[in-house]
């Protein structure tokens, strides 16, 4: 799923979350962006759920300067 949620443009938002309803446009670019900065950096984005499952967790892993 992470190779989709990285691509530009791409979305998997409902039209309702759980908790609440969400009518605000978006271009899907975050996550894009964000791979982009990592990778750019020779970093990771790791991308998974919370663990009680009410969104995403993403973590950048960034090399350290020698």
């Amino acid at each position: 799923m992470k190779s989709q949620l990285v691509n530009s443009m791409v979305s998997v938002r409902a039209d309702a979350t759980r908790h609440e309803k969400s009518d605000t446009p978006h271009l899907g670019l975050g996550l894009f962006i964000a791979d982009l900065i990592a990778n750019f950096h020779r970093g990771t984005l790791n991308i998974s759920n919370a663990p009680d499952f009410s969104g995403v967790e993403v973590i950048f892993t960034f090399p350290t300067l020698k």
